[in-house]
């Protein structure tokens, strides 16, 4: 059994690799942030009055960062707009969770800019709900708007999920730059996230050991754990193409 889960792994692994090099093509530079480089990244968002804002939210509402280096994903490419111009992208989401729920209950902090336009965001998944596509489907998402002020959204996490599930080949950013996810993307990714999923619940007990182990959704820890090196560029485009 043990070495029939291990062939299963090993093949979405490689099913995502093909994928990703059909969304390597579309990220030109690709570079993956580093556990401490994350952390830097954090820190110089929260001269932001936006970010501020949406950590001090968080915070009210008892969410607390998931003190882990595998508890935040990031990145770093170019993409080319449609005037031919290269235009540079970031993106990274850092986890949270709610000590005081009872049921389990995670949340994400997103910054996501392409060329000059920035997206500042926090999704809050439902408690109980432990499977991740369900809770982006119902996750409550505010952003920050040009001024710093909170505001509801309903855009991102939800199309984040319809990418990455497959059944949105075409993602057009606001700004024009089209964003092609190959149709097995989604697919494949998520079908290697299932299979590491142990891994994920052994990196949440000693995260977050008040919560007993993995009750709730992350979305970094999912990301970067389980599809950070052979689904991460794929991915990616998603998390680009979405607003």
């Amino acid at each position: 059994m043990k070495s029939s889960f291990k062939f299963v792994g090993l093949f979405f692994v490689l099913v995502c690799f093909v994928s990703n090099v059909f969304a390597q093509k579309q990220i030109d530079n690709y570079y993956q942030f580093s556990p401490k480089e994350m952390e830097s990244m954090m820190a110089s968002f929260g001269k932001d009055a936006g970010w501020k804002n949406l950590s001090a939210t968080m915070s009210s509402r008892s969410f607390e960062r998931i003190k882990h280096e595998k508890a935040a994903w990031g990145f770093k490419g170019q993409v080319k707009a449609a005037d031919g111009k290269m235009r540079d992208v970031l993106f990274c989401a850092f986890d949270f969770y709610n000590p005081k729920s009872k049921k389990g209950q995670g949340g994400t902090m997103i910054w996501r800019k392409v060329g000059d336009e920035v997206y500042k965001a926090y999704l809050i998944y439902p408690e109980g709900v432990e499977d991740l596509d369900k809770a982006l489907e119902l996750s409550e998402e505010f952003f920050a708007d040009a001024s710093g002020k909170l505001q509801k959204a309903q855009s991102w996490g939800r199309c984040f999920r319809k990418c990455v599930r497959g059944s949105s080949r075409t993602v057009v950013d606001a700004k024009g730059i089209r964003f092609d996810v190959p149709s097995d993307c989604g697919t494949g990714c998520l079908a290697s996230i299932a299979v590491c999923g142990g891994a994920t619940a052994v990196l949440a007990v000693a995260a977050a050991a008040p919560t007993g182990g993995l009750s709730f959704p992350v979305l970094a820890i999912t990301f970067g754990v389980c599809a950070g090196v052979s689904c991460g560029v794929c991915l990616g485009v998603c998390a680009l193409g979405c607003i």
